[in-house]
């Protein structure tokens, strides 16, 4: 059993702020969250940890990842590296995960599956990681965004054929491209062209959601958009181009919006080497903006995601600057929110009794500075085991393949 003390927790629970609390861990599991004040500690035997202030809050959570490509360098298209190098790369990406405090991702797919591998590795106690729920090989059009990542299809027969091979193998949820961002010889509406057909997306979470999956769509532009919205998916990512009527159709069908501003705005930037799409995507940055604005004024539900080359940290401060969330509700979306559409709410993101001991702290304060949740969390909890941030700095090594500091 171990007892923390004295640290200003960030629930995101029913309990909200305490100024300062405890926080008691027995195995894997929470057992006790409550002010200093309440707190008898003669009816508890173990270890105290004197957090002196410091944060104590959930760990974050990214809604969007790919677990071999975070911020590397590179035209996504030439990444085709074999599946032990890719996992290897997922493995060292985990531990930067968790060094920034990231202790649970919602995989958006690989050719591949390395990923989904990692997953398993980590749920067995083969290898440290956050928790992964993910979606195995991105189903798209031939021809389309992401070919190297893709298994395609043509047909509606082909289109069940691997929606229920992916089932059979435990796939977590289904992805979908439904446009195509690398035609940037045409002018189209919206700086992108539809793909995949209305009557394909209406068929995908049809047959999604008999084997009880959801159906995650890479979607932007109006035409994409509207026919994910009308087919009824679950989750539209990126969703650049959504104006108030489609957010409130979003609302009305239960759709959840996962906008990846920080991995949009570093593919708008120079320096990765993708300079077949970046000034597209400097191009379409206000459309994103514009979408931010509509999703958050109509009540959309919204979970950060970082995609290939943002942060979690970048995405909560853009949440705040460009979405206006407040900088509570902008950490709620990398927590709590994060976790339901993971559906490990009852596990983790919160730090509330009965819950798992997946939880970080922070020197200083991201309610009044969110940036610093970049590099100052110092401690993490993972399955109850208390880990040194220091000691992930130490193990991971220096490569040029990947940004400074991943």
């Amino acid at each position: 059993m171990k007892i923390y003390k004295n640290a200003k927790i960030l629930t995101m629970g029913t309990a909200g702020i305490i100024d300062n609390g405890v926080v008691v861990v027995d195995g894997n599991k929470i057992v006790k969250v409550c002010e200093v004040s309440d707190f008898n500690e003669s009816n508890y035997d173990g270890e105290v940890v004197d957090l002196k202030s410091m944060i104590l809050m959930p760990g974050l959570i990214n809604g969007h990842h790919h677990s071999a490509m975070w911020k590397s360098y590179g035209r996504v298209g030439d990444f085709k590296h074999d599946a032990a190098t890719q996992a290897f790369m997922c493995a060292r990406l985990s531990l930067v995960a968790l060094k920034k405090g990231v202790l649970a991702t919602r995989d958006l797919a690989h050719k591949g599956d390395g990923h989904m591998q990692l997953k398993e590795c980590r749920d067995k106690g083969v290898i440290l990681a956050p928790r992964i729920r993910g979606a195995m090989e991105i189903i798209a059009l031939p021809n389309g965004t992401a070919p190297n990542f893709s298994a395609e299809i043509s047909s509606v027969d082909e289109l069940r054929v691997e929606i229920l091979r992916q089932a059979s193998l435990r796939t977590d949820f289904i992805k979908i491209v439904a446009n195509n961002e690398r035609m940037t010889h045409i002018d189209y509406e919206d700086l992108t062209c539809p793909w995949f057909s209305q009557e394909l997306m209406t068929a995908a979470v049809n047959i999604s959601h008999e084997v009880g999956l959801k159906v995650a769509v890479h979607a932007n532009g109006r035409t994409a958009v509207n026919w994910c919205i009308d087919a009824g998916v679950d989750v539209i990512e990126h969703g650049r181009c959504i104006d108030d009527d489609m957010a409130r159709n979003m609302v009305k069908k239960g759709i959840t919006y996962v906008p990846t501003l920080s991995g949009q705005k570093a593919n708008a930037t120079p320096g990765w080497g993708r300079d077949d799409i970046q000034p597209r995507y400097a191009a379409s940055w206000k459309l994103l903006i514009s979408s931010m604005k509509s999703t958050v004024k109509n009540g959309v539900n919204i979970v950060a995601g970082t995609d290939c080359l943002g942060s979690v940290c970048e995405e909560i401060v853009l949440l705040n600057e460009v979405g206006g969330l407040s900088p509570l509700d902008a950490i709620g979306c990398a927590t709590i929110k994060a976790a339901k559409l993971m559906e490990m709410d009852d596990q983790i993101g919160s730090v509330e009794e009965g819950k798992l001991a997946d939880f970080i702290v922070v020197e200083g304060d991201p309610l009044k500075d969110l940036s610093i949740l970049e590099d100052n969390v110092k401690f993490i909890s993972l399955d109850g085991k208390w880990y040194d941030t220091d000691w992930f700095v130490h193990m991971i090594p220096e490569c040029s393949y990947w940004a400074e500091g991943f």
